[in-house]
């Protein structure tokens, strides 16, 4: 899939692409939640109405997964420091 047509995609879609569930997405988006990290009209908007659904940056989000797998990873020297 080209990453256009990967863009912005409704939850349903983007949970498929992404391989996490739609709680632990939307978990990720709720500030209230300590796990939260992604960002209301970077990686997500919701749609005009309460029951209207998200839609995500796939792009974006995965980019985001990734610096955050870095930030909570130790580095290879701190493994080799503490043995």
């Amino acid at each position: 899939m080209n990453a256009s047509s990967r863009g912005w995609l409704p939850t349903g879609a983007a949970v498929i692409q992404l391989g996490v569930s739609a709680i632990t997405l939307k978990r990720w988006a709720d500030p209230v939640h300590e796990t939260h990290f992604l960002i209301e009209g970077k990686h997500f908007v919701r749609g005009p109405q309460m029951n209207s659904t998200m839609r995500w940056n796939i792009e974006l989000i995965e980019q985001a997964i990734h610096e955050r797998s870095l930030q909570t990873r130790p580095n290879k020297a701190e493994v080799v420091a503490n043995g």
